[in-house]
């Protein structure tokens, strides 16, 4: 989950997908098979909900993966979410005084 438009360009030229398409299915991150979903920022005056943003099919496949286990429980969305945050802070460039 990219949340914001810096986000998303970062992500997007990391993983080499078109931002302007906010759902891929099978991103190859970390040596597994991922979805990669762009959303607005919290408090931006963009479009955030899911059903606005996402068509009914992919809003189906995301469904079915909480439902069948790959990410069923709090414990492993926390871990979902955490990994995403790693891989976005692993690529901030570091600045020395």
């Amino acid at each position: 989950i990219v949340l914001g438009d810096e986000a998303k360009e970062m992500m997007s030229e990391f993983l080499n997908l078109d931002s302007e398409i906010p759902f891929y299915e099978g991103v190859s991150l970390g040596n597994s098979s991922r979805i990669v979903l762009f959303l607005a920022a919290p408090g931006s005056n963009k479009t955030r909900k899911i059903s606005k943003v996402f068509s009914e099919k992919q809003r189906s496949i995301l469904k079915n993966i909480l439902k069948n286990g790959h990410i069923s429980k709090t414990r492993g969305l926390r871990k979902f979410i955490y990994s995403m945050m790693k891989i976005y802070f692993s690529t901030l460039p570091i600045y020395e005084k």
